[in-house]
């Protein structure tokens, strides 16, 4: 391969660097569909879209190629159509579900309670229909991926409230972001036993035990727009008021409030700053960044950096940018997309064309043998994770990532890892250590940045990378890590369980009062927008926190390791009870130090893309630009770039995003000037300097109370079988907030409304 690529580079041609794509080499994404024809199941994958132009008013159009993949995953047949792409809804929140067991017939035997597994079922929903979308059928799956699991008080630490975000591609191939808060609860005995009744089951031994029973059930709120933190605090406080057993107001007035008066920002013009329903609740404030900022990323990068070394998050990032195939794998849900989203966060101003499943459902794991460039995460217990030829397995639990074997038809060759630039990624390395170290929680075995490939077992640190490097942080005698006890409770919801006072919850307005109050905010211009100010200062700190400052010596000394066990202990629940809280700092910094390495990289590229384009292709000059890199780069390091600028997410840069490209361009004149001289002349970065001294704030009022008697309570003892909508009442006397926010519809089933 390389004596190939070597022979390409002198003359001129760019090879193509076997990469796990379809056919011709194209990111899709799927839908599952079986047929008399084709008894075991058809994949079908959409590809992103593949728009020209960034006109928002034009139609675009999606192609949608189908891969038959046969149980003994033989020859993949493609199948080329065009669909149109539909605009984004400029709303809030879609649809609020609620999703539960389908307790109709159990037709199979269970020898134990844990046995019995009961397909997911939408229970209601609301609003009941859109005119612009539909409610995608496959949301049940996505709530409850291992289905409806019947569950004893045996583990009693298993009946906690769990708390999950999920991406949902459709069939037009947008994507939809979704939350769901998901809680047992007891199931009549009559109940099961009749369910297995109906389906001519055996009754089992285990129901004549004294014991109630429990299944899930999830309370959903998804959109078109990837608010997680957001969603999470609404769905944490409502999870609090039913816990507490008593409310002044229904719980359809919360989720009213939620949907209909928290308007959705609009790009660089407005933050929403929302107290969600109680007086000691924390004040959600979000916006939606403008064209000259980075993307938005509205969850917490915490999760990333607790649960990966640095090195194994540059390995898995390594092998992203050569459009490879990654499945994350946690035993803890709520630890899935936190972490897809980080990663894709870190491509920019790549975007990621291939297959995106942060949650994918027990039942679609067949997936994994698709031959296309795939992020997926899977939810596994104890069972082991397949891993078939040409996948990248990340065990965040653990802090593992498993090369595997390379799929090129030598099924026991060992996958290499990305030759990332050496000086480059050093730089990024220095910067990422000094931000992730005081976060890393050490694994059991006491070794961070643990990699295996193929049959070969734990990769030995002279077969790999500089970047890469496995160190032994402490005594592996002393390692009671606390790592699993916080990664188990961080993943279920404790709150405070007392009952709530009329006087905790905020009131609605009255009539003399706005649904809004409208607040002038003086931002000082910073160069390339909000949080621009990290772009090019230094993230090293002068000292580090607790466990940086004690990573040597705990290498070393048993005392060192003691002593983070004690502090460790100390600190466990607190540091799970923040776990998933939004850190923008932290995500500004960490964002802004890959910028500066795809910056650095590419910093010419425009040199090597041709003005006039043929075939609708970018004609970028890959051979050149890669040769143009040889003083700075070895062989190796050149390979790995001739990959990347070879993917789908490199040749979309260049020719569908010229915004995303406008940005890009500027910061790389932000860096060239960072690095020149003080007296030599400096660009002009205009497009980044246009921001707005004034933004307004925007604060909706609290759910409305019309029509509820005073000193009136409503008890709880969980989460209710579908909503009443004659109680979803929010506030109607609306003010317009000019021009800078959507506000969702009050018509169920109607348009937005623009102010």
């Amino acid at each position: 391969m390389k004596a190939a690529a070597a022979k390409s580079f002198q003359e001129g041609n760019a090879p193509t660097l076997g990469k796990s794509a379809s056919q011709d080499g194209t990111p899709v994404q799927y839908r599952h569909k079986t047929s008399p024809e084709s008894p075991s199941g058809v994949w079908e994958f959409f590809l992103p879209p593949t728009s020209r132009t960034d006109n928002k008013n034009e139609n675009r159009a999606v192609h949608k190629r189908t891969f038959s993949i046969n149980d003994d995953n033989s020859d993949c047949q493609t199948i080329i159509s065009e669909i149109d792409l539909a605009p984004v809804p400029e709303r809030m929140v879609d649809f609020v579900c609620i999703v539960g067991p389908k307790l109709d017939a159990i037709r199979h035997f269970a020898e134990t309670p844990s046995d019995v597994h009961l397909e997911p079922i939408l229970m209601d929903c609301y609003p009941k229909q859109r005119n612009d979308m539909e409610l995608p059928k496959e949301l049940p799956k996505f709530c409850l991926p291992q289905n409806c699991r019947l569950t004893t008080p045996y583990d009693i630490e298993s009946l906690e409230p769990t708390l999950a975000s999920f991406v949902l591609t459709m069939g037009n191939g947008n994507r939809l972001y979704g939350t769901a808060l998901t809680q047992y609860e007891v199931i009549p005995l009559e109940d099961l036993a009749a369910a297995f009744w109906a389906g001519n089951s055996i009754l089992p031994h285990w129901l004549e035990e004294p014991q109630p029973f429990y299944l899930p059930k999830s309370l959903v709120v998804f959109s078109h727009h990837a608010l997680f933190d957001v969603q999470r605090n609404f769905l944490l406080q409502l999870c609090r008021i039913v816990s507490s057993k008593r409310s002044p107001l229904p719980l359809e007035r919360y989720v009213a409030n939620f949907f209909h008066d928290v308007p959705l920002p609009k790009p660089g013009a407005a933050t929403v700053s929302w107290k969600p329903f109680l007086q000691d609740a924390p004040v959600v404030t979000f916006a939606r960044p403008g064209p000259n900022e980075l993307p938005l990323v509205n969850i917490s990068f915490r999760p990333l950096f607790r649960c990966l070394s640095v090195s194994n998050i540059l390995t898995v990032w390594g092998i992203l940018l050569q459009e490879g195939r990654v499945v994350l794998r946690s035993e803890h849900i709520a630890l899935l997309t936190p972490v897809a989203e980080a990663l894709m966060s870190l491509l920019f101003p790549l975007t990621w064309q291939g297959v995106y499943v942060p949650v994918l459902p027990a039942e679609m794991i067949g997936v994994l043998e698709a031959p296309v460039p795939f992020l997926i995460g899977l939810l596994v217990g104890s069972n082991a994770c397949p891993q078939p030829p040409g996948v990248v397995v990340c065990d965040l639990d653990q802090d593992i990532v498993h090369l595997g074997a390379t799929d090129d038809g030598f099924p026991s060759e060992p996958r290499k890892l990305p030759q990332l630039p050496t000086v480059l990624v050093a730089t990024l390395k220095s910067e990422l250590d000094d931000v992730a170290d005081p976060l890393y929680l050490i694994p059991p075995s006491g070794m961070k940045g643990r990699i295996t490939a193929a049959t070969h077992g734990l990769l030995e640190n002279a077969m790999r990378e500089p970047y890469a490097q496995m160190f032994q942080m402490r005594n592996v005698s002393l390692s009671n890590t606390h790592r699993q006890h916080i990664l188990s409770t961080a993943n279920f919801v404790r709150g405070d369980k007392q009952p709530l006072k009329e006087s905790d919850f905020l009131r609605g307005p009255d009539e003399e009062q706005t649904l809004y109050k409208s607040m002038d905010s003086k931002k000082p211009k910073t160069p390339g927008g909000a949080g621009g100010n990290f772009m090019f200062s230094a993230i090293r700190r002068q000292g580090r926190a607790l466990q940086a400052h004690t990573d040597l010596v705990i290498s070393y000394t048993s005392s060192g390791a003691a002593y983070y066990d004690d502090k460790m202990s100390k600190q466990k629940d607190i540091i799970a009870a923040s776990f998933y809280e939004l850190d923008e700092k932290l995500a500004e910094s960490v964002r802004y130090s890959f910028l500066r390495f795809f910056a650095s990289l590419f910093g010419r590229y425009k040199k090597y893309t041709p003005k006039k384009r043929e075939n609708g292709g970018s004609g970028f000059q890959h051979a050149d630009f890669v040769n143009s890199l040889e003083e700075e780069m070895s062989y190796g390091n050149r390979l790995f770039v001739l990959e990347v600028v070879q993917t789908q997410m490199f040749e979309r840069f260049l020719t569908e995003s010229h915004t995303r490209r406008r940005l890009f361009d500027e910061y790389i004149l932000l860096q060239q000037n960072n690095e020149s001289s003080v007296l030599a002349k400096k660009h002009e970065t205009p497009f980044l300097k246009q921001k707005n001294q004034i933004q307004k704030i925007v604060v909706p009022a609290a759910p409305c109370t019309a029509g509820i008697p005073k000193n009136t309570l409503y008890e709880y003892d969980s989460f209710p079988f579908s909503l009443n909508e004659e109680e979803m009442v929010a506030n109607r006397n609306l003010d317009p907030v000019s021009a800078l926010c959507y506000l969702g519809d009050l018509t169920i089933g109607g348009p937005e409304t623009e102010w």
